[in-house]
């Protein structure tokens, strides 16, 4: 196997959101099941995998979303909440998420994190005073390193993205890992 890049999990317990693009993109929950969804989960992932998605949404109790601008569907993601344990606050994670253009891969994290600060019940049962830390994992080349660190991201954990295959399955500018329970990343 050979390395290709870092993959970075990053953490925020107060993000600028204000300072991330994507106020243009509109969030709408999918429909749990959504043959679509996992449709372009195939074309932007690198492979079809309806059982993945059936786990996250049934399992883990993420919500399945779309991303639209001026409607159009320009991708698809997911959220969940992961309650912290003893004295560890509780977090919304993100991912998968895919794009069909890399440059929209930016301002639709930016949507589903503004998202899921307005809308903090749609993952999960949240309490008014709960606060939730926001966790995803990011390919060193995607466009939205940059952006996260400056609304105050940090990273948490370094992994290496490595792959025998002289081919990708997918485009690390246009897709982002789901961040796993146990905080590392699932291709």
């Amino acid at each position: 196997m050979r390395p290709h890049w870092p993959h970075l999990a990053l953490t925020s317990a107060a993000p600028a959101l204000a300072r991330l693009p994507g106020d243009d993109v509109c969030v709408a929950v999918a429909t749990p099941g959504d043959a679509a969804l996992v449709a372009w989960d195939a074309r932007v992932g690198g492979r079809r995998r309806p059982e993945d998605h059936g786990y996250w949404q049934g399992v883990l109790g993420a919500v399945p979303v779309w991303f639209r601008r001026r409607g159009a569907t320009v991708g698809y993601g997911y959220a969940w909440r992961r309650d912290g344990d003893a004295g560890e606050r509780p977090e919304v994670r993100l991912g998968p998420l895919g794009v069909a253009a890399a440059a929209d891969a930016t301002p639709c994290l930016g949507a589903l994190l503004r998202w899921v600060a307005h809308r903090r019940d749609a993952v999960g049962t949240v309490r008014p005073h709960d606060a939730l830390t926001s966790c995803v994992a990011l390919a060193g080349p995607h466009p939205a390193l940059p952006p996260l660190l400056r609304a105050g991201f940090r990273v948490t954990n370094v992994e290496t993205f490595c792959c025998s295959a002289e081919r990708l399955f997918f485009d690390p500018e246009a897709y982002v890992a789901l961040t796993g329970p146990e905080g590392t990343s699932l291709f």
